[in-house]
């Protein structure tokens, strides 16, 4: 965006979009993040447009600029992570699961590989399982808090669900839908200099 006739460099349009999506301004960050990647494609600015497109509901846009972000930096695991999210948001079990395998590398007890490994055991109906999982990452990251806000989130409506399950009563295709989507894709704020 230019101002005067002085044009902003690469590190500034994406402290400006970081500002402006930390407002809620997706509009301006949308502007500046394209303005950036017209300067240099970076993984960073693919991850943070693919972030602001997710939580204007643009999913397939969101996926192809997270995978545009994998394909610069195979690194960005909080990108694969989110890939991985929105993957399950759009109903893609396995392609969630495809973009998760990498996440099997890491150690066992890190936060990202114990979160995708839970809500995976939460779709094959173990919620049991996928609480303790879940709660072990939880106590592990302390990089994330938006993160942990986001599973805490998932813990509960797990725990609802296994209520539900032990009083008999069950909830229809169309409500487990809304309930799972509504958790995945607002973990983004902090991981933007990831």
């Amino acid at each position: 965006m230019e101002a005067t006739g002085v044009t902003l460099d690469h590190e500034e349009l994406f402290h400006l979009a970081l500002q402006a999506s930390s407002k809620g301004d997706h509009d301006k960050a949308i502007r500046y993040l394209k303005e950036g990647l017209a300067i240099s494609p970076s993984a960073k600015f693919y991850y943070i447009l693919g972030a602001q497109h997710a939580e204007i509901g643009m999913y397939e846009r969101a996926v192809e600029e997270m995978t545009k972000a994998l394909e610069l930096d195979d690194t960005m695991d909080t990108a694969r992570f989110q890939l991985g999210l929105l993957k399950m948001t759009m109903n893609d079990v396995e392609g969630a699961r495809g973009t998760w395998s990498l996440l099997d590398e890491k150690d066992e007890g890190e936060p990202l590989r114990l979160f995708k490994t839970s809500i995976l055991e939460a779709v094959s109906g173990d919620f049991v399982e996928a609480l303790d999982i879940a709660q072990r990452g939880i106590d592990a990251n302390n990089e994330n808090p938006a993160l942990n806000v986001d599973m805490n989130n998932l813990v509960e409506r797990w725990k609802a669900s296994l209520e539900t399950e032990a009083g008999g009563i069950v909830s229809t295709e169309a409500e487990d839908e809304a309930n799972t989507n509504h958790f995945f894709l607002s973990a983004y704020k902090d991981e933007k200099n990831d």
